[in-house]
């Protein structure tokens, strides 16, 4: 523990909200024991990341990814993506040079930044809680395979019957990656 302590010390930035700092610090760390177990047969082992941190006294959210693991959030009954997957899909459409079809092009699961990788820096997103705020954290195997509407109707139920759906209905879509999906929801 001490030795944590001295290293999110080390590699806080102070120019970052508290509340974000901490998380990007989490990340980074998460990113460098990844990057020290990487020998052998997991030598090219890497993982992505989202994660969200609540600060209930100053209502905020604060949000921080890494390659192709997503954040939404459901309010008021409209559903919003919060991160862009860092992948070269998503370069290729900020540069405007997608190809016009998603599913037809061959390296729309490469990713940019992973943890474990020398491109681990999280992007980080820090939004004021509203009571009754729904969020989702899922990884692609989820996101990838479900509508927005789909997800939106499933964010609707208790948060452990809305998990329970969502991985339901990626494993029936067809989903073929990993699936998980993280639900919270903001009370009064």
């Amino acid at each position: 523990l001490r030795r944590s302590l001295s290293e999110m010390r080390e590699i806080a930035d102070p120019r970052l909200d508290p509340v974000a700092s901490e998380l990007a610090v989490a990340t980074r760390l998460a990113a460098a024991r990844i990057a020290a177990a990487k020998v052998g047969p997991l030598a090219q082992m890497g993982s992505t990341v989202v994660a969200i941190r609540l600060d209930p006294r100053r209502r905020l959210a604060v949000i921080g990814h890494v390659g192709d693991s997503r954040a939404y959030r459901l309010r008021a009954g409209r559903l919003e993506r919060l991160t862009v997957d860092h992948s070269l899909w998503e370069e290729l459409v900020a540069a405007g040079a997608a190809p016009a079809e998603r599913t037809a092009f061959p390296y729309r699961h490469v990713i940019t930044r992973a943890l474990g990788t020398p491109h681990a820096e999280p992007d980080l997103r820090v939004d004021a809680l509203a009571p009754g705020d729904v969020f989702l954290l899922c990884s692609d195997g989820l996101s990838e395979v479900l509508a927005d509407q789909v997800i939106a109707a499933a964010l609707a139920r208790p948060a452990a019957a809305a998990c329970r759906a969502l991985v339901a209905a990626a494993y029936q879509a067809g989903s073929t990656d990993n699936i998980s999906a993280v639900v919270v929801r903001v009370l009064g």
